[in-house]
């Protein structure tokens, strides 16, 4: 703990709020000597506070608080953390209170409008309505899985509390829960030495496993400094130009190592390996996890929770958000050629690359080819339907008139002419020229009735082997019966308004899909929910008052 000198008062901090942050079991349990069982633990926190740095339960952490104050932002704190925080340090979103809450993207994703610090609104109703607190941590989701009885434990608070091999998954796309050691490499951050950690260093360079602390330290001195070797993990992160709210939580060692082939000849542990993503991978938008949502842009825009009632925008900043989804890399150039027919108007291109397919020599070949456009490598869950709703994780949808969405349709059981034609048709309906595009856009604006276009050749009725889970899907998007008739779109490639993308983006943000990386092509055909999907669009935009233009 670091002292704080001289005593002050609790001025400018709500007591009700510090309250609802104090778990005094917690307390109690870390510092037995500062509160015997005979004393108030609240009364004897307000009256510690001024003097030391005590955490008040797993929500705050501070020491990562006076890390990003002192260290990053070099204001140096004359008030302890939690002080600091309650009276004016909130106000700053950009500041942690713990490694998992962000407290700007806690006000977008949840919609939420608080006067009172973030932390304690998630506290007090933000934990039970299930809220999202950080992009790898969703409190529903996380606290769906418990089984412990305590109810009074936030679903953060169960994660912190519990050992690593105890934790939960908290977030309903990774499958796994996030990595101890990427937690425990945050935490070695804000707690060591920021200018040398022999035991970091030790790690970081296997060759100096040897080395005394003594020794380590005369090797940095004498040799590591001129070699700009990085001597702590704090300094690995300062070079690297992030802020501790940067460091990826999702890095999982091994699976950076498996992605990269050139890494091979690397130790296989977390340290070297991070260290070398954190020198070099970011900036070279390398891939560091096969689950993970790794974004090439800095200006990711997190949606915002909306009524699943879509409202009619009257302007919008951008005509056109076109979505693609990559499987088949060699087909990127030919969507890339149908979404410049768009060019006469503003628009932006969000390109998802399954995970399997992802290569560096195809992630530089989407920067030479598409600058400007924002890649998001992920898992293939879900096949083209699951990758358009991950990006629609981090796209702000009111934000755009129209999207138009295209995949890398392939369709391997049929042949290679039939799929090149089936492909065409479905991308010539709204993009197949400037004109096309042009005239879709103008159809959609003077038809208020359009909500949707697509290939008239590929309109069908065929239901397939997906009856039972496209009637959960109608009852899932709450259709009504006088639009529950089948009728679609087959191939998922279309020109739609942002409202029904609104509405397609709600319902199916909570959906789990299946995996079908290395499944048979059998598999891959027919039954999935990703068919479903396929099948039941029609229905929303019909649903929504809209009616669809087969063209």
């Amino acid at each position: 703990m670091s002292a704080i000198n001289g005593d002050r008062e609790l001025t400018g901090v709500d007591l009700d709020t510090l309250r609802q942050l104090f778990d005094p079991a917690y307390v109690q349990a870390r510092h037995p000597n500062l509160f015997p069982k005979d004393v108030d633990p609240f009364q004897e926190f307000c009256r510690l506070l001024p003097r030391m740095d005590i955490d008040p339960s797993p929500l705050f952490d501070s020491r990562l608080y006076r890390y990003q104050v002192e260290r990053e932002k070099r204001r140096r704190l004359v008030a302890a953390p939690l002080l600091d925080y309650l009276q004016e340090g909130y106000k700053d979103k950009s500041l942690l209170p713990n490694i998992l809450f962000d407290a700007e993207y806690y006000r977008r994703r949840n919609d939420v409008d608080c006067s009172v610090p973030e932390l304690a609104h998630y506290r007090l109703v933000g934990d039970s309505l299930g809220y999202w607190t950080h992009p790898l941590f969703c409190a529903g989701f996380y606290n769906s899985a418990r089984s412990d009885k305590d109810n009074n434990l936030t679903a953060l608070e169960h994660f912190f509390t519990s050992p690593a091999s105890q934790r939960l998954v908290s977030h309903p796309r990774i499958g796994t829960p996030l990595s101890d050691d990427a937690i425990s490499f945050v935490n070695r951050i804000v707690s060591t030495n920021p200018h040398f950690d022999p035991d970091f260093y030790r790690e970081l360079y296997p060759v100096l496993s040897r080395l005394t602390d003594t020794w380590a330290r005369i090797h940095h001195w004498l040799l590591g400094r001129i070699e700009r070797r990085p001597g702590s993990s704090a300094q690995l992160l300062k070079r690297a130009r992030m802020r501790v709210r940067d460091f990826p939580l999702g890095f999982v060692a091994e699976e950076y190592q498996a992605l990269h082939h050139d890494l091979k000849a690397l130790p296989s542990r977390f340290i070297p390996l991070v260290a070398h993503y954190l020198r070099y991978g970011h900036r070279e938008n390398r891939a560091y996890t096969d689950w993970n949502n790794y974004f090439s842009w800095n200006d990711t825009l997190v949606p915002r929770t909306a009524s699943s009632t879509p409202v009619r925008m009257a302007s919008y900043s951008t005509d056109v958000c076109i979505l693609m989804h990559v499987y088949y890399p060699e087909l990127f150039p030919e969507l890339l050629r149908y979404a410049r027919h768009f060019e006469d108007f503003s628009h932006d291109i969000f390109v998802n690359i399954v995970s399997g397919s992802w290569s560096e020599d195809l992630h530089r070949e989407v920067r030479e080819r598409a600058p400007n456009a924002h890649v998001l490598i992920s898992n293939d869950g879900g096949r083209d339907i699951g990758g358009f709703v991950r990006l629609l994780e981090n796209i702000d949808i009111e934000k755009y008139e129209f999207f138009a969405w295209m995949h890398t349709k392939k369709s391997p059981h049929i042949p290679s002419d039939e799929a090149l034609a089936w492909r065409n048709a479905l991308l010539d309906a709204f993009a197949g020229n400037r004109k096309i595009a042009a005239d879709t856009i103008a159809l959609m604006r003077q038809d208020s009735s359009v909500g949707m276009i697509g290939s008239q050749k590929w309109r069908s009725q065929h239901m397939g082997s997906n009856a039972e889970q496209f009637g959960e899907m109608l009852d899932l998007f709450e259709i009504e019966p006088p639009y529950r008739k089948l009728d679609y779109l087959s191939g998922t490639m279309f020109f739609v308004r942002s409202e029904i993308v609104r509405r397609l983006y709600d319902v199916l943000k909570n959906v789990q899909f299946e995996r079908g990386d290395d499944a048979s092509i059998e598999f891959n055909k027919d039954g999935q929910l990703a068919h479903a999907v396929e099948r039941v669009i029609g229905n929303v935009v019909r649903q929504l008052g809209y009616r669809v233009e087969w063209v």
